[in-house]
């Protein structure tokens, strides 16, 4: 009799394993497509969301697909297709955690840094972490996460913000305590952060010079508003405030407030720019621009937008909705392609 149950269950066991991998694999046979042809000169923008990477030529794009359980993963695209590269398996609670990369000469950096200092790359041919450098100085300051800007990768402790150029050797840049505990925002841009310092002045420091360019006032333009956000897009200081009512973008540099949000349902979602541009997205109301100089308004897009990302002057790459679709549009909102999903 026992023998009979356990072959049962074996039989079931089995099937079961059987049937899941037959889902799986017509799923695989189903994955969203996509292509991507590079057509502008490209430049770093520590502005991006970390979901979607330019690298060689190939877009790398954390796809969630309304939590899909099957094809939701990392995908490779370039001019010949797409692939999946990183899948963590079905996940029945919807699409499982991704890793998302940090783009450092040429590789994939995972965003973590090890117990030991170490520092990883994600191998997507292999779709296997290897390490990519270890911090020399680690066990003396302790980073606790890095962010890489223009180029370089600045790494945080506690206190403090460090610099290095490769990854293993780094040099301290700002201490941290100069920021006012109650707009802990900063900016890192080229050679200078700008951030609120305690007696709520904006000050843009040189770290090469080690000299302070500007100190003034902070301005807040109503009470019941928080400072939330702090930009340094073209020499200009933007400041991004908003509350439970709506969201304000003013540009500090020249005392002018550059858009407002109508309230209600009309949510900021993200902030991007372009040289003299800032691109928004807001929910219910899509993706705009605005010029910096002339606080000239243009809308690109229309309807519920996510993400904006920008890694060249002729396209603004976007998700809409819930299913996480890529597009691109040109800067004047003319043309529009579909890329993914």
């Amino acid at each position: 009799m026992k023998k009979a149950v356990i072959i049962t269950i074996s039989i079931a066991v089995a099937l079961t394993i059987a049937s899941l991998a037959f889902v799986i694999y017509l799923n695989s046979n189903f994955l969203p497509k996509g292509r991507f042809v590079p057509d502008e000169s490209t430049f770093d923008n520590s502005l991006n969301c970390n979901d979607l990477i330019l690298m060689d030529d190939k877009l790398y794009y954390n796809f969630n697909g309304n939590d899909d359980i099957f094809k939701y993963g990392t995908y490779e695209i370039d001019k010949d297709g797409s692939r999946r590269v990183q899948w963590n398996g079905p996940s029945f609670s919807g699409g499982a955690p991704l890793d998302y990369f940090k783009l450092f000469k040429g590789n994939l950096l995972l965003p973590d840094i090890s117990a030991s200092g170490g520092i990883y790359r994600y191998n997507t041919d292999t779709q296997s972490k290897e390490l990519f450098s270890s911090l020399k100085d680690y066990k003396e300051n302790r980073y606790q996460s890095f962010d890489i800007i223009d180029g370089k990768m600045y790494l945080s402790t506690k206190d403090k913000l460090f610099v290095s150029s490769d990854g293993v050797n780094t040099e301290e840049m700002f201490d941290l305590h100069n920021v006012s505990p109650d707009y802990s925002v900063y900016r890192i841009s080229d050679d200078c952060i700008v951030y609120v310092s305690k007696g709520n002045h904006i000050k843009q420091y040189n770290y090469k010079t080690k000299k302070v360019v500007i100190d003034k006032k902070l301005y807040i333009p109503d009470k019941e508003l928080e400072l939330e956000d702090i930009f340094l897009i073209e020499n200009n200081i933007i400041l991004e405030y908003s509350n439970d009512f709506g969201t304000k973008i003013y540009n500090f540099s020249d005392n002018k407030m550059l858009y407002e949000t109508g309230g209600g349902y009309y949510y900021l979602n993200v902030v991007n720019a372009c040289h003299d541009c800032l691109f928004i997205s807001v929910d219910e109301d899509g993706i705009l621009s605005i010029d910096i100089k002339t606080g000239k308004i243009t809308k690109l897009v229309n309807g519920d937008n996510c993400c904006i990302y920008i890694f060249g002057d002729k396209w603004i790459y976007y998700t809409k909705g819930y299913d996480d679709i890529l597009y691109r549009t040109t800067r004047d909102g003319k043309t529009t392609e579909k890329i993914f999903g």
